[in-house]
């Protein structure tokens, strides 16, 4: 059964381990959280090429960034 209407796209970021500050300790569930998001998501009819996820390392200002972009073009057409 399917239950999204639409084209529904998810940007999906995540970071247990924020290597760069020593005030910010490993989470430790941030990443599991977000990949049972994606298959929540899924499960819901969410076409899996319309979720990106980004995780640990792959989240930097850069990545989300051009994720963002390219999310504007696709809703916008």
């Amino acid at each position: 059964m399917t239950i999204v209407s639409g084209i529904t796209y998810a940007l999906v970021i995540a970071v247990d381990n924020y290597n760069q500050h020593k005030e910010f300790r490993k989470v430790g569930y941030a990443v599991k959280d977000a990949k049972d998001l994606i298959e929540a998501l899924i499960s819901l009819g969410i076409d899996k090429d319309d979720i990106t996820p980004l995780l640990e390392k792959d989240a930097t200002f850069t990545a989300i960034n051009t994720e963002l972009k390219q999310l504007s073009r696709k809703v916008t057409k």
